[in-house]
Protein backbone atom coordinates (compact mmCIF):
# COMPACT_ATOMS: atom_id res chain seq x y z
CA UNK A 1 0.00 0.00 0.00
CA UNK A 2 1.42 3.43 -0.91
CA UNK A 3 2.34 5.72 1.98
CA UNK A 4 -0.28 8.25 0.86
CA UNK A 5 -3.05 5.68 1.29
CA UNK A 6 -1.65 4.32 4.56
CA UNK A 7 -1.58 7.81 6.06
CA UNK A 8 -5.30 8.31 5.39
CA UNK A 9 -6.44 4.78 6.28
CA UNK A 10 -8.85 4.81 9.22
CA UNK A 11 -7.24 3.37 12.33
CA UNK A 12 -10.21 1.01 12.74
CA UNK A 13 -9.37 -0.61 9.39
CA UNK A 14 -5.80 -1.16 10.52
CA UNK A 15 -6.71 -2.51 13.94
CA UNK A 16 -9.24 -5.06 12.69
CA UNK A 17 -6.61 -7.42 11.41
CA UNK A 18 -3.18 -6.28 12.51
CA UNK A 19 -2.20 -6.70 8.86
CA UNK A 20 0.37 -3.90 8.69
CA UNK A 21 2.37 -5.56 11.43
CA UNK A 22 2.04 -9.01 9.88
CA UNK A 23 2.57 -7.92 6.30
CA UNK A 24 5.89 -6.30 7.13
CA UNK A 25 6.54 -8.51 10.10
CA UNK A 26 10.27 -8.82 9.99
CA UNK A 27 13.00 -6.94 8.30
CA UNK A 28 16.39 -8.40 7.60
CA UNK A 29 17.49 -7.21 11.04
CA UNK A 30 15.17 -9.76 12.62
CA UNK A 31 13.77 -7.13 15.00
CA UNK A 32 10.08 -7.31 14.32
CA UNK A 33 7.94 -5.03 12.17
CA UNK A 34 9.55 -3.10 9.33
CA UNK A 35 10.84 0.35 10.18
CA UNK A 36 7.97 2.00 8.28
CA UNK A 37 5.46 0.17 10.48
CA UNK A 38 7.41 1.12 13.61
CA UNK A 39 7.34 4.76 12.55
CA UNK A 40 3.59 4.55 11.88
CA UNK A 41 2.96 3.13 15.34
CA UNK A 42 5.05 5.87 16.94
CA UNK A 43 3.53 8.69 14.87
CA UNK A 44 -0.11 7.71 15.40
CA UNK A 45 0.22 7.14 19.16
CA UNK A 46 -2.97 5.11 19.09
CA UNK A 47 -3.70 2.58 21.80
CA UNK A 48 -6.49 1.23 19.53
CA UNK A 49 -3.95 0.59 16.78
CA UNK A 50 -1.52 -1.03 19.22
CA UNK A 51 -4.21 -3.27 20.72
CA UNK A 52 -5.40 -4.18 17.24
CA UNK A 53 -1.91 -5.14 16.20
CA UNK A 54 -1.51 -7.40 19.24
CA UNK A 55 -4.88 -9.04 18.60
CA UNK A 56 -4.14 -9.39 14.89
CA UNK A 57 -0.82 -11.09 15.49
CA UNK A 58 -2.30 -13.42 18.13
CA UNK A 59 -5.25 -14.32 15.90
CA UNK A 60 -3.09 -14.84 12.82
CA UNK A 61 -1.58 -17.92 14.42
CA UNK A 62 -4.70 -19.95 13.86
CA UNK A 63 -5.17 -23.45 15.24
CA UNK A 64 -2.17 -25.24 16.74
CA UNK A 65 -1.53 -28.90 17.36
CA UNK A 66 0.66 -30.52 19.97
CA UNK A 67 1.12 -33.71 21.89
CA UNK A 68 -0.79 -34.12 25.14
CA UNK A 69 2.40 -33.72 27.19
CA UNK A 70 4.15 -31.07 25.08
CA UNK A 71 3.02 -28.16 27.20
CA UNK A 72 3.69 -24.61 26.07
CA UNK A 73 6.95 -25.15 24.18
CA UNK A 74 5.56 -23.43 21.05
CA UNK A 75 4.38 -20.44 23.03
CA UNK A 76 7.62 -20.16 25.02
CA UNK A 77 9.51 -19.94 21.71
CA UNK A 78 7.18 -17.23 20.40
CA UNK A 79 7.40 -15.31 23.68
CA UNK A 80 11.20 -15.38 23.51
CA UNK A 81 11.15 -14.13 19.90
CA UNK A 82 8.80 -11.22 20.61
CA UNK A 83 10.67 -10.29 23.79
CA UNK A 84 13.97 -10.29 21.87
CA UNK A 85 12.44 -8.10 19.18
CA UNK A 86 10.91 -5.76 21.78
CA UNK A 87 14.23 -5.36 23.56
CA UNK A 88 15.93 -4.66 20.23
CA UNK A 89 13.63 -1.76 19.29
CA UNK A 90 12.27 -0.27 22.52
CA UNK A 91 14.97 2.39 22.94
CA UNK A 92 14.26 3.94 19.53
CA UNK A 93 10.61 2.92 18.98
CA UNK A 94 9.11 2.89 22.46
CA UNK A 95 5.49 2.15 21.55
CA UNK A 96 6.50 -0.57 19.10
CA UNK A 97 8.70 -2.12 21.76
CA UNK A 98 5.76 -2.15 24.16
CA UNK A 99 3.55 -3.84 21.55
CA UNK A 100 6.18 -6.55 21.07
CA UNK A 101 6.61 -6.97 24.83
CA UNK A 102 2.82 -7.28 25.19
CA UNK A 103 2.90 -10.09 22.62
CA UNK A 104 5.68 -11.77 24.61
CA UNK A 105 3.64 -11.46 27.82
CA UNK A 106 0.53 -12.88 26.14
CA UNK A 107 2.44 -15.84 24.73
CA UNK A 108 4.05 -16.48 28.13
CA UNK A 109 0.59 -16.59 29.75
CA UNK A 110 -0.56 -19.06 27.11
CA UNK A 111 2.62 -21.13 27.59
CA UNK A 112 1.93 -21.37 31.33
CA UNK A 113 -1.65 -22.51 30.64
CA UNK A 114 -0.41 -25.18 28.23
CA UNK A 115 2.26 -26.30 30.72
CA UNK A 116 -0.38 -26.65 33.44
CA UNK A 117 -2.67 -28.61 31.10
CA UNK A 118 0.17 -30.98 30.19
CA UNK A 119 1.03 -31.43 33.86
CA UNK A 120 -2.62 -32.17 34.67
CA UNK A 121 -2.73 -34.82 31.94
CA UNK A 122 0.47 -36.40 33.25
CA UNK A 123 -0.97 -36.45 36.77
CA UNK A 124 -4.07 -38.29 35.58
CA UNK A 125 -2.01 -41.31 34.54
Amino acid sequence: MPDSQRATMPISAITRSGRPCRAHHREQTGSGPAEAIRELIEDLKSTNLESGLVIGVLNSRGVTTRGVYDGGAQEWALAAKYRRWGEAVINRWRRTGRVLMQLADDYEREARREDLAAHAHASDI
